[in-house]
């Protein structure tokens, strides 16, 4: 019995240790070691803190000049997809720049109907399988979710509702599998009755982005 239980011990100190140095392994890779991005509230101002450091946004939107933007002093890009994400945050590694990544999702402004199920459904995989790929870049700073979404096709209506449960769906799936990168969706404008339906529909954003665009 003395020798089973010395064994059984031996099995379990040696599988642990074989734990411990495949985590340590897939760790190794800079590549896939994300950094924690939070916004935190410092005397009263919100800021996104990187590993626990003040990381003030000089950013640009689009495009992928990363050496332009470098030179520039910028230091943060935004995206409207995640197409070509993997090679753009490689990229941006070498300059050393964050990437607000974009998930893409359909506008009902351009014919996109969220009572189709299959599509909505579609569009919530493509999605997903992106932010798997993704999550674990150190250049990801954050998640942006669609772009717009409250414009509707029909001047004065608002957009189904639908849309907001299809952003919450794929906030959730973040929160679930990913603790490092805030979430947040872009509106057009700031209707007060716009914004309470998508927070009411949408809880669980860690931000919230209202656009608007100033005549020169």
């Amino acid at each position: 019995m003395k020798n089973y239980l010395k064994n059984l011990l031996s099995f379990l100190i040696t599988a642990l240790v074989f734990t411990g140095c495949s985590s340590v392994k897939k760790n190794d890779n800079p590549m896939q070691t994300p950094l924690k991005v939070e916004i935190k509230a410092v005397d009263g101002k919100y800021n996104f803190y990187v590993n626990g450091e003040l990381f003030l946004l000089k950013g640009a939107g689009g495009g992928n000049n990363l050496a332009a933007l470098h030179e520039a002093g910028g230091n943060s890009l935004r995206t409207w997809g995640s197409r070509n994400g993997l090679q753009l945050l490689d990229s941006a590694y070498k300059y050393n720049i964050m990437i607000a990544m974009g998930l893409g999702m359909g506008q009902e402004l351009h014919g996109f109907d969220y009572n189709d199920t299959a599509a909505v459904a579609k569009q919530y995989r493509r999605n997903i399988a992106a932010i798997e790929e993704l999550k674990n870049h150190p250049n990801l700073l954050c998640w942006v979710v669609g772009n717009e979404l409250n414009l509707s096709p029909k001047q004065g209506e608002p957009v189904n509702p639908k849309v907001y449960d299809a952003v919450s769906d794929i906030v959730d799936y973040i929160h679930a599998i990913d603790p490092n990168h805030p979430v947040t969706t872009p509106m057009a404008g700031a209707q007060k009755e716009q914004v309470k339906v998508a927070l009411e529909r949408c809880p669980n954003l860690d931000f919230f982005q209202c656009r608007f665009m100033v005549a020169g």
